[in-house]
């Protein structure tokens, strides 16, 4: 099977990673909260800086109008 997708535009193609790598980023940061694995205290503290940056990173890449 061959496909060939061919876009006038980039932007659909930005639009597209954007939307993909903020999945990832919500996906990893939902991973990092939940801490149970984890007993010493630096890696928890660790995790929820994980969290806080991929919040920083959502916020930046996401787009308010969706």
């Amino acid at each position: 099977m061959k496909l060939k997708l061919e876009f006038d535009d980039d932007g659909v193609i930005y639009d597209l990673m954007d939307t993909v790598f903020v999945a990832l980023l919500k996906r990893a940061m939902n991973d990092s909260l939940k801490v149970s694995g984890y007993s010493h205290p630096d890696d928890i503290s660790q995790q929820h800086k994980v969290a806080e940056a991929c919040h920083v990173l959502i916020e930046y890449y996401d787009d308010p109008s969706d």
